[in-house]
């Protein structure tokens, strides 16, 4: 038998814009990540392990506050059906947070 080594990771983004300002939006993201155990990757800024009965995924975010509006860009990158499914899980959970 052979082992298939053609897996690839799957990239998926969110970006959401909301009138927060930005440290509540880094609040309800750290909050987030916190309720998924998420495990903070030490030499990327904002960039976590976060492990789901998906797989595994790695989970970058940035926040960028432009006049009354707050940019909330987060970027999963992991294989397999993770991706999406965190990228709902954030959607839905930031959206009662912010």
């Amino acid at each position: 038998r052979q082992l298939d080594e053609s897996a690839e990771t799957t990239d998926t983004t969110l970006e959401l814009r909301v009138e927060t300002p930005p440290e509540r939006v880094e609040w309800a993201m750290e909050s987030v990540l916190e309720k998924r155990k998420a495990v903070d990757e030490p030499e990327t800024e904002n960039t976590y392990a976060v492990y789901s009965k998906k797989g595994r995924a790695r989970v970058s975010y940035e926040i960028s506050p432009l006049d009354h509006e707050t940019t909330l860009s987060i970027t999963i990158e992991g294989y397999g059906d993770a991706p999406g499914f965190l990228r709902e899980y954030f959607e839905k959970e930031l959206a009662y947070m912010l």
